[in-house]
């Protein structure tokens, strides 16, 4: 007679925690690569190292940040931190959730 093994709910319960837990640090991973690449194009963009980024340095070097300055800039100062393309991108991302 042949025994079958059944996952157990305590099994099946452990088994999503850790591929819940494996899941949450890929992302983590894919968001420290996402903000360093950021920050790379974000520093190279920045011609005169003042910590911003004007239209004109996005248009040289970050196009996406080019093409949606505006909104981006919803200050109106003319010049970006990474933490306006942070947020940007993030309410994009929230949206596309909805």
């Amino acid at each position: 007679m042949k025994h079958r093994r059944h996952m157990t709910p305590a099994l099946a319960a452990a088994m999503l925690v850790c591929l819940s837990d494996a899941a949450l640090a890929q992302q983590a991973g894919r968001l420290e690569q996402f903000q360093a690449r950021l920050a790379e194009r974000f520093d190279a963009a920045d011609q005169n190292k003042d910590g911003w980024v004007t239209r004109a340095e996005a248009e040289s070097g970050m196009p996406f940040v080019a093409r949606h300055f505006d909104k981006m800039d919803t200050q109106a100062k003319g010049r970006l931190s990474r933490d306006d393309i942070l947020a940007y991108i993030a309410t994009r991302a929230a949206e596309r959730q909805r």
